[in-house]
């Protein structure tokens, strides 16, 4: 099914201006971190954390960029780590550290709970359209649904 090209247009222009809040939630979430990690350093993570370990073929291909030196900085820093395939163990995938773990449930809690604040003067209505809405979204992007144990 195909948008009218007004329709698709005031969708471009709701989500461009919807995402520049989203992305200062996303950056506020991670000044607090000792980490130092840039978004898409964190975005590497959560990719970890969603799809379980990772080839840096794959990394790459969902980052849309080189993986190998957001990884490198990421074992450096304890957040990640190298293990060989479970698959082919000749092969090193890269798989989220504990720690790593940890920085991502820590930062999405602050995130929820400044989303949340964003949330609270909107009907119940709203937030369920809000809500398909953005599950249609990730659906189209092939974007997979956080385990509940990421925010935990």
């Amino acid at each position: 099914m195909s948008l009218h090209p007004d329709q698709t247009d005031a969708a471009i222009d709701s989500l461009m201006h919807d995402s520049r809040r989203l992305l200062t939630v996303a950056a506020q979430s991670l000044q607090y971190t000792s980490a130092d990690l840039s978004l898409i350093e964190f975005r590497a993570l959560v990719i970890l954390a969603t799809r379980g370990p990772q080839p840096l073929g794959s990394l790459t291909a969902f980052l849309e960029t080189s993986a190998a030196p957001i990884c490198s900085r990421l074992v450096v820093r304890g957040l990640a780590i190298h293990a060989p395939s479970a698959t082919t163990p000749h092969h090193a995938v890269v798989a989220l550290s504990t720690a790593g773990h940890a920085l991502i449930c820590d930062v999405t809690k602050r995130r929820r709970r400044a989303i949340r604040e964003q949330l609270r003067e909107l009907p119940p209505s709203s937030l369920r359209g809000l809500a398909n809405a953005f599950r249609a979204f990730a659906a189209a992007c092939d974007e997979p649904i956080p385990p509940h144990t990421l925010y935990h």
